[in-house]
């Protein structure tokens, strides 16, 4: 079993909290170029904090599972298959197509009982979901690659995995996002 000391443990979280504030940067300059339109669509400003709360909390949940089996030898740090990963990723992506339905009537009904102009349902439905579940399929795979690779530098994927992760998530998200409600024509 490895011991990982103080020391580490503050420089590996330094190095990767860094990087995630740079990252996370680029995400709310997507959203800064595109303000003055998502001030005319309310719902859409609903959905954005929920929208990166559900794929930064599936980064968490990919980055500590990895760096789980990880450590108990259920997974080498290759890209080969693995049971583990494939049920594990399948799992999320259901997750995640779950709870963007969920979010699509949370943000539809608070924007009905606010009187926020409306905004139609599929459509809503189409990026939410849309966004949700490509975000997470990103998140499964920027998860599994910076655990393997800092793993393989001698660096715990608990202390590095999750920041990125989630800055990840936040930037593509927000590009996910807006992209997708320009293309079914929202903005």
């Amino acid at each position: 079993m490895t011991v990982y000391k103080a020391k580490d443990i503050v420089k590996q979280g330094t190095v990767s909290i860094t990087a995630s504030v740079v990252i996370d940067s680029f995400a709310g300059t997507v959203l800064n170029a595109k303000l003055e339109t998502l001030l005319t669509l309310p719902v859409l400003l609903i959905l954005i904090p929920c929208l990166m709360d559900m794929t930064g909390n599936m980064g968490c949940m990919i980055g500590s599972k990895i760096a789980t089996y990880l450590h108990l030898g259920l997974v080498r740090p290759k890209i080969e298959r693995s049971p583990y990963l494939e049920k594990y990723a399948v799992t999320m992506i259901v997750v995640a197509a779950l709870s963007s339905l969920y979010l699509t009537f949370l943000a539809m009904t608070a924007s009905y009982f606010l009187g926020l102009k409306g905004v139609e349902p599929v459509k809503i439905l189409i990026i939410v979901l849309v966004t949700g579940v490509s975000t997470s399929v990103i998140a499964i795979i920027v998860g599994v690659v910076a655990g393997f690779v800092t793993y393989r530098y001698g660096w715990d994927p608990d202390n590095t995995t999750i920041p990125i992760v989630t800055a990840v998530c936040d930037v593509i998200g927000a590009l996910l996002l807006i992209s997708v409600a320009l293309a079914v024509g929202l903005i």
